[in-house]
């Protein structure tokens, strides 16, 4: 870290001697996965910088001097930034992972606060999610200055019934409709940036916070239309969208402004679009109605949600591979998979875990530290 605390920046040329170190260590085993690609090495090293407040240790007897980080915890409620995610029990290992990447890259992660919105029942894993987070970043020998604060809510009920036609795996998972209650969930809250639990924060996330938005919501837009993916499942859309070739916006990632979404009262007009689209329906397409039709959105930059990720990791279903710099994946600052999920699928889970665990384990994390969910 450097005395203003901003973080120091992983040169391109720094980030090739990584490469060619990494591939002379692996020569022996390219036939079995192949080299790490130029951006993974990238990432990697911006990850060790990133995360030195982590791994710093005082020598017996020597007490620790306090970084940026640390001195950054005392900073007002108006200062600290907000993420939220909706999950139940069966996504807390993807939660817990996507929790220490976000941990791992963002500058001054003391300056958050993480809010983790859960059904009732799962509310003691949902602690118990908690302890392994903080145990994976070592709280308990650096306190509280330099990780994420984790503050857990119940959800709220529901006034309408949750509905999956076009998603088949979102079944039952009901807990993704809590993020159209957040405005009364953290009445206390100005601004949130609300994250799927199958997501990887890969690098820095200050920008979204300080974003001037024109609307209550902000988001990357898809490139599909509402007729591709809703058209034959809520034919009566027809009459509520008049133009459907109109091109979605991915609600995996989202910067909310709170403030506006309790005074514009967004929330009761919810239950008035499942009434219109003529069936019970999901949230995306809830809030693609609001902020589409009734209302606008912010557009984001798509590498603060690059959704179109593989299952096996990166593009083309090969595994690391060779990428150039310039590809977007690269760029990418929060990686989303909006398909199947690798840790899901038996045959690619142990090697999918095994190539890509360094994106949310910080350099040197030992067994004693992880923990499984």
């Amino acid at each position: 870290w450097r005395e203003d605390g901003s973080s120091k920046r992983v040169t391109f040329s720094s980030a090739l001697w990584g490469l060619r170190s990494l591939h002379a260590s692996m020569k022996a085993n390219v036939a079995r996965i192949g080299l790490l690609a130029v951006c993974v090495a990238a990432t990697w090293l911006r990850a060790v910088a990133l995360s030195s407040t982590f791994l710093e240790r005082a020598a017996p007897g020597v007490a620790a001097t306090p970084g940026p980080a640390a001195a950054s915890v005392e900073s007002s409620a108006h200062d600290r930034r907000h993420v939220v995610y909706t999950a139940d029990a069966t996504v807390f290992s993807a939660l817990l992972r996507s929790m220490q990447s976000l941990a791992l890259h963002v500058a001054l992660p003391g300056s958050y606060t993480i809010h983790l919105i859960v059904p009732e029942r799962d509310l003691q894993q949902a602690s118990q999610l908690t302890r392994c987070f903080h145990k994976a970043l070592g709280r308990g020998e650096h306190g509280a200055s330099d990780v994420p604060r984790v503050v857990i809510h119940k959800e709220l009920p529901m006034s309408f019934e949750a509905d999956y036609r076009d998603r088949q795996d979102l079944k039952g998972h009901a807990s993704a409709f809590a993020r159209l209650f957040l405005a009364q969930t953290l009445p206390d809250v100005g601004r949130v940036l609300y994250m799927d639990s199958d997501t990887l924060v890969m690098g820095d996330l200050t920008d979204l916070f300080k974003l001037k938005l024109t609307s209550a919501v902000a988001a990357v837009q898809e490139g599909t239309s509402f007729y591709q993916l809703w058209g034959k499942w809520y034919p009566a859309l027809a009459q509520v969208v008049p133009d459907q070739t109109r091109s979605i916006f991915n609600d995996g990632v989202m910067v909310i402004d709170l403030q506006r979404w309790r005074s514009d009262n967004i929330t009761s007009e919810f239950a008035a679009w499942v009434t219109k689209a003529g069936a019970v329906v999901d949230d995306q397409l809830l809030l693609n109605l609001e902020f589409q039709q009734s209302r606008t959105f912010d557009p984001l930059p798509a590498e603060y949600n690059y959704f179109r990720v593989r299952p096996t990791g990166w593009p083309n279903f090969g595994w690391s591979g060779e990428l150039p710099p310039d590809h977007p994946l690269c760029q990418a600052k929060i990686l989303h998979w909006t398909g199947a999920k690798p840790w899901n699928l038996e045959q690619q889970k142990l090697q999918w875990i095994e190539e890509y665990h360094h994106l949310w384990e910080a350099p040197g994390t030992s067994a004693a530290d992880k923990c499984e969910m």
